[in-house]
């Protein structure tokens, strides 16, 4: 199921993945503990995988890839 939540995070970089730890706690099991960082480039955000496996933007599994509005991570 999707949910969708706003809310206003500060500091360098945004955490996600199942670890308590993480900004953004993710329950899936294929989410590793520490799954993704995403944090800004100069003014762009930019998404990195925390694991070898990378993160899924826009359905193409990445390392890392500069982020657009609209993109989508899984």
């Amino acid at each position: 199921s999707i949910s969708v939540r706003e809310r206003t995070f500060e500091g360098e970089a945004l955490t996600l993945g199942r670890g308590s730890d993480q900004a953004i706690y993710l329950r899936d099991r294929r989410v590793a503990l520490a799954h993704a960082r995403i944090s800004l480039r100069g003014r762009d955000p930019v998404v990195a995988g925390q694991t070898p496996a990378g993160v899924v933007v826009n359905g193409t599994v990445v390392q890392e890839a500069r982020l657009a509005r609209g993109d989508v991570l899984q």
